[in-house]
């Protein structure tokens, strides 16, 4: 029997897909609270499964903080988006609980104040695509800038009470080994699930922590490309005072391979105790 070309086409398609790992390095700077600490991702993909293992290195002030919000030190996250599955594993404690991969729906807002108001900020986003490039992990990308506000009026009035404001420059990579494996992951996920994807450029950092991460992801997201290296700076303004910056993530990819991956790294390994959390 003959194959179609079409068929051929696709089945070729399918052979040539690839999987994709890399190692980046993130460094979270808070000046309000003077705390710092650096986190290494690893992240794995294949098809439409995905794991990123996360381990933080802090000092003893800034680690026993980050548990006490109920960050592990040592962790992994694995998302299996066709059996709808989502993992999240101790190392240290040598468990993991096991839920369902949650559905479609709005993404939750970020942490909550005292004195925000039901009014929704007024949203100002810019975008620059600039001519210099740098090689990356063997990648040419290109430099991008953005920046954010958020303002917030007293009610019934143009008087403003807070502003938010982002700025972001990358150096994004639209042709690579995995970046369309990366690409279809992110979409199928995306199409699913409402759980983020792992491959955020560092802005997961933010989530919980800025009032106006929901709208700041979905901007950047929309920008084209991988983020090889990337720094985001977060500033608030209250009222009259003086602009002051609160936040700063740097990140940058320190390995890129799109070697295979055996399907084992998206299971639970033996010797893991399940529990309920």
């Amino acid at each position: 029997m003959r194959l179609s070309g079409q068929l051929t086409l696709i089945l070729l398609a399918a052979a040539a897909a690839a999987d994709v790992q890399y190692v980046e390095e993130v460094t979270t700077s808070s000046v309000v609270k003077e705390s710092k600490y650096t986190t290494v991702n690893k992240v794995y993909i294949k098809d439409t499964r995905q794991k990123v293992r996360s381990t933080i290195s802090a000092n003893k002030k800034t680690a026993k903080a980050l548990q006490k919000q109920g960050q592990e030190l040592d962790a992994s996250t694995i998302v299996q988006v066709d059996g709808r599955k989502l993992y999240s594993i101790n190392h240290v404690a040598n468990t993991y609980v096991q839920k369902r991969l949650p559905s479609l729906k709005p993404a939750a807002k970020g942490m909550t104040y005292p004195d925000m108001s039901a009014t929704k900020p007024e949203i100002d986003f810019r975008f620059k695509e600039l001519d210099d490039t740098k090689e990356i992990n063997g990648v040419v990308c290109r430099r991008v800038a953005a920046e954010m506000r958020a303002r917030y009026y007293r009610a019934g009035t143009k008087q403003l009470r807070k502003e938010n404001r982002y700025l972001y420059q990358a150096w994004m990579a639209t042709d690579f080994p995995g970046s369309a494996e990366i690409a279809n992951f992110n979409q199928s996920l995306a199409k699913t699930s409402s759980h983020p994807s792992g491959t955020g450029g560092g802005l997961e950092q933010l989530r919980n922590a800025v009032e106006n991460y929901d709208e700041l992801a979905a901007q950047v997201s929309a920008l084209e490309g991988f983020p090889m290296q990337s720094q985001i700076k977060v500033y608030v303004k209250a009222g009259d005072k003086k602009e002051k910056q609160v936040f700063q993530i740097t990140r940058k990819v320190t390995d890129l391979s799109s070697s295979t991956i055996a399907a084992s790294e998206f299971r639970i390994a033996k010797g893991l105790k399940r529990v309920k959390k």
